[in-house]
C-alpha cells in the first residue's frame, strides 16, 4: 500500500499533549501463539519377503512341519513373510528338483513302509541312507549264508568220497565169462551230481535275493542324489534371502531418508515461522516500551527541576560508587575478573565527560556512563561461590607450597661458621668432611623428591583453578560445556598423576629419611660435628634440617588425607626423627661432660 513502517520507531508523535491521554492510546502488544508443531511421519521398516518355496511347507515329508514359518531370537518369535509366486515352480528350479526326488521306501530289506514318497524333508533323506545301509547288511547276510552252504556241501562231498573209496569192486560172470565194475567210481559220480544240484540251487537262491534287493534299491530314493538336490535347494534359498534382503534394506534406507528429509523440512519451516512471529512481537513490544518511556520521560521532564534532577543523580551516583567498591573486591579474586574490571575503569576514566554546573545534558550523559560502569563492574564481580572458593583455596595452597619450598630449600644448606683454631680443624677435618658429604648427598636427594611432588601439586592446583574459572564462565555463558568438560577431564587426569606421585614420594622420602638416620646414628655424626670443643652450630643446623624434612613428611601425610587416600604408615618416620634427636642429645651430653 506504499506505507513503510520502521521497527523500533515510536508510532505516536511527541509533539505535546496530555501524557495520560497519550498513554491511554497505547495498545500493549499481545504475544502471538506459536504455530502448531507439524505432525511428523513415523518410519516403519519394511520386512523382507522370501521365496515361497523356501518356506519348505511342502518339502516336509514325513514331519509335515513348516520349518521356516517363523524364527526365534533373543527378542522373541518373528513371523516370516513369503512372496506369492506361481503355483507350479519352473522345471529347473532347484527346489522343484528336490521336491520330485523320492522313491518307494523298501520294507523288505529295510525298515521302510513299502510306499512311494516324494517332497522329502531332512529326516526322510537320512532314512534313504539308512535303508541303503540295511540292504548292505542284508547282502552281507546272504553272502555269509551262501558261503556257509558252500562249505557244508564241501564237507558232505568229502564224506561221500570217503565212503565210495571203501566200496569193493563187483565182477559179473554167470558162465565163467563176465564184466567187472568199480563201485567207488559210480559212488563218486553220484556224489558229484548231488553236489552240482545243491550248488546250482544255492546260487539261484542267492542271485534271486540280490536281484530283488537291486530292484528295491532302484525303486528307493538315492541318498546322494536326493541329498544334493535338497542342498542345492537350500543354496538357492540362501541366495534368494540375500538378494531380497539387500533390496529390502535399500527400500528401507530410501524410505527412512525421504521421511527424515520431509520431517526436517517441516521442522525447519515451523521453527522459522515461530521465530518470525516472536520477532515481530518483540519489535512491537520494543516500540511500545520505547513510546511509553518517551511519554513518561517527557512528562517527568516537565515536572522535575534541574536542581532536583542534579540531587537525584548525585545520590544515585554515590550509591553506585559505594556498590562498585564492593564489586571491586569481588572482581580482584581472579586474574580474569581483575583484568575485566581494570578495562572497565580505564575506559570510564578515558571517556567520562566533564560536567559543567547547570548543564543537564552533560549530567544525564555522565549518569548513563556511571550506570554502564556499574554494569561492567557487576559483571566482573559475578563470580560464583565455587569460583571464589577455588580462587581463595588456590591462593592458600600457593602460600602453603611457597612456605614448603622455603623449608625444603633449607635442606643441604649450612651456614658458614667462623674458623676455629688450626689445630682443632686439622684434628677433625677428615671425619667431619666425610660426614658432611654423606649427609649432603642424602639432603639433596630428599630435597629433590619433595620439590618434585610440590611441582606436581602446583600443576594440579593450576588445573583445578582453570576448571573452576571455566565453570564460572559456563554459568555466565562465556564458556562452552565442551571446554568445561575438557578442563575437568584434564584436572582429573592430573589429580590421578599427582596421587601416584604422592605415593611414590612418600616411599622414597621415607627410605631416604631412614638412610639419613643410619648415617647420623650409626656414623656418630653428631660427635664428629660437635668436636672436642663442643661447637654446636653445625650440629644444631643438622637437627633443624631434620625437622624441616619431618615437616615435609607431615605435609605429605596431610596431602593423603586431603586427597581422600588411605593414610600412610607414619610410625617409621616418627621413629627415625626420635632416633636422630636422641643421638644429638646423647652426643651433646657426652661432649659437655668434663674430661
Amino acid at each position: 500500500d506504499g506505507q513503510f513502517e520502521g521497527k523500533g520507531v515510536s508510532k505516536l508523535g511527541m509533539g505535546g499533549g496530555d501524557p495520560a491521554a497519550l498513554l491511554a492510546q497505547l495498545k500493549k502488544p499481545t504475544r502471538p501463539k506459536p504455530p502448531k508443531m507439524p505432525k511428523l511421519e513415523v518410519f516403519e521398516p519394511e520386512q523382507p519377503e522370501y521365496a515361497k518355496e523356501c518356506k519348505f511347507d511342502e518339502l516336509n515329508y514325513p514331519t509335515k512341519t513348516e520349518l521356516w514359518e517363523k524364527t526365534v531370537d533373543s527378542h522373541g518369535d518373528h513371523e516370516l513373510s513369503y512372496a506369492e509366486g506361481e503355483e507350479e515352480l519352473p522345471e529347473g528350479n532347484p527346489c522343484a528338483v528336490a521336491a520330485s526326488a523320492g522313491g518307494i521306501f523298501d520294507n523288505v530289506w529295510a525298515d521302510g513302509d513299502g510306499k512311494a514318497h516324494d517332497h522329502l524333508d531332512y529326516s526322510a533323506i537320512f532314512g534313504c541312507s539308512s535303508r541303503d545301509i540295511y540292504r548292505d547288511m542284508a547282502a552281507s547276510t546272504i553272502d555269509l549264508t551262501h558261503s556257509m552252504v558252500h562249505h557244508g556241501i564241501d564237507i558232505v562231498q568229502s564224506v561221500f568220497d570217503m565212503g565210495c573209496a571203501a566200496a569193493p569192486n563187483m565182477l559179473v560172470a554167470p558162465m565163467g565169462v563176465g564184466a567187472g565194475y568199480e563201485i567207488k567210481d559210480v559212488c563218486s559220480r553220484a556224489a558229484d551230481v548231488g553236489r552240482t544240484l545243491f550248488e546250482v540251487s544255492k546260487d539261484i537262491w542267492a542271485e534271486g535275493m540280490y536281484f530283488d534287493m537291486g530292484v528295491k534299491d532302484f525303486n528307493d530314493c538315492n541318498p546322494i542324489q536326493t541329498g544334493f538336490a535338497r542342498l542345492f535347494c537350500d543354496i538357492h534359498c540362501v541366495r534368494d534371502a540375500v538378494i531380497r534382503g539387500d533390496m529390502t534394506i535399500n527400500r528401507n534406507l530410501k524410505k527412512a531418508t525421504d521421511i527424515t528429509n520431509k520431517n526436517a523440512q517441516a521442522l525447519a519451516k515451523w521453527s522459522t515461522d515461530t521465530t518470525i512471529s516472536q520477532t515481530d512481537w518483540l519489535a512491537e513490544k520494543i516500540d511500545y516500551i520505547d513510546t511509553k518511556f518517551t511519554i513518561k520521560m517527557d512528562a517527568l521532564g516537565d515536572q522535575v527541576t534541574q536542581v532536583q534532577f542534579a540531587a537525584e543523580a548525585a545520590a544515585q551516583t554515590q550509591a553506585m560508587l559505594m556498590e562498585m567498591q564492593g564489586m571491586g573486591n569481588n572482581a580482584a579474586v581472579t586474574a580474569a575478573t581483575r583484568a575485566s574490571a581494570r578495562r572497565a575503569l580505564e575506559g570510564f576514566v578515558a571517556t567520562a565527560p566533564e560536567v559543567h554546573p547547570g548543564n543537564l545534558t552533560e549530567a544525564v550523559h555522565f549518569l548513563n556512563m556511571v550506570q554502564k560502569l556499574h554494569g561492567s563492574m557487576s559483571a566482573a564481580a559475578q563470580l560464583s561461590a565455587t569460583g571464589k572458593t577455588s580462587a581463595v583455596l588456590a591462593q592458600g595452597i600457593r602460600e602453603m607450597q611457597q612456605l614448603l619450598h622455603t623449608e625444603i630449600h633449607t635442606l643441604g644448606m649450612y651456614r658458614q661458621t667462623s674458623s676455629h683454631s688450626k689445630k682443632a680443624a686439622r684434628m677433625v677435618a677428615t671425619s667431619r668432611a666425610q660426614a658432611m658429604m654423606a649427609l649432603d648427598s642424602v639432603w639433596w636427594k630428599l630435597r629433590g623428591e619433595l620439590d618434585g611432588y610440590v611441582d606436581a601439586a602446583e600443576e594440579q592446583v593450576r588445573a583445578y583453578e582453570e576448571a573452576f574459572e571455566l565453570l564460572a564462565g559456563y554459568r555466565h555463558c562465556s564458556a562452552g560445556f565442551s571446554q568445561v568438560r575438557k578442563a575437568y577431564s584434564q584436572a582429573e587426569a592430573i589429580r590421578v598423576t599427582t596421587h601416584n606421585k604422592l605415593r611414590s614420594t612418600w616411599r622414597v622420602t621415607s627410605n631416604l629419611l631412614g638412610e639419613l638416620a643410619a648415617l647420623i646414628v650409626d656414623g656418630d655424626v653428631f660427635t664428629s660435628l660437635l668436636g672436642s670443643d663442643c661447637h654446636t652450630e653445625q650440629a644444631e643446623q643438622t637437627v633443624a634440617q631434620v625437622k624441616a624434612a619431618a615437616s615435609g613428611m607431615r605435609m605429605l601425610q596431610a596431602r593423603f588425607a586431603v586427597g581422600g587416600l588411605p593414610p600412610p604408615d607414619a610410625a617409621p618416620v616418627a621413629e627415625v626423627v626420635t632416633r636422630i634427636q636422641r643421638a644429638y642429645q646423647d652426643a651433646k651430653a657426652g661432649c659437655e661432660q668434663p674430661a
